[in-house]
């Protein structure tokens, strides 16, 4: 079974020990006390993750881990919806990315090309809106 969910803090040891997901707790935030992560758990092993950080009422991903590149987009589409969903829940109004690999995918689920000031994220997508457009169904 697959379960993406906040990380707690009995992975916190089970991440760091692990070369590929150890950047989900070592990326960088302006405020480490506003970071946020979700992993995907999979047969009870962490296969996977997002983190960030939220500013202002915005959210910005700094790291997508996704182990397993054969399913790498359905992964990254699950996890980004499901961070979409806790993050509305905690009143963030706008999730920003930065333009990777990822880009279609992001697009898939409703990120569009933006240009914010002093950050690199350059795709957004309206937490507010998001529910309510197709990207959602």
């Amino acid at each position: 079974m697959i379960i993406f969910r906040k990380i707690k803090l009995e992975d916190l040891d089970v991440i760091y020990n692990d070369q590929i997901l150890r950047p989900l707790l070592t990326a960088e935030a302006p405020d480490p006390g506003q970071r946020f992560g979700m992993v995907i758990e999979r047969d009870k092993c962490i296969v996977g993750g997002v983190c960030g950080y939220r500013l202002y009422g915005r959210a910005f991903i700094n790291c997508v881990i996704i182990k397993n590149s054969r399913e790498e987009a359905v992964l990254l589409d699950g996890l980004i919806r499901s961070l979409i969903h806790v993050l509305d829940r905690e009143g963030v109004k706008e999730l920003y990315a930065v333009d990777d690999k990822y880009r279609q995918l992001y697009a898939a689920i409703g990120f569009e090309p933006v240009k914010p000031e002093g950050v690199p994220h350059n795709l957004m997508v309206d937490i507010s809106e998001f529910f309510n457009k197709k990207h959602c169904h």
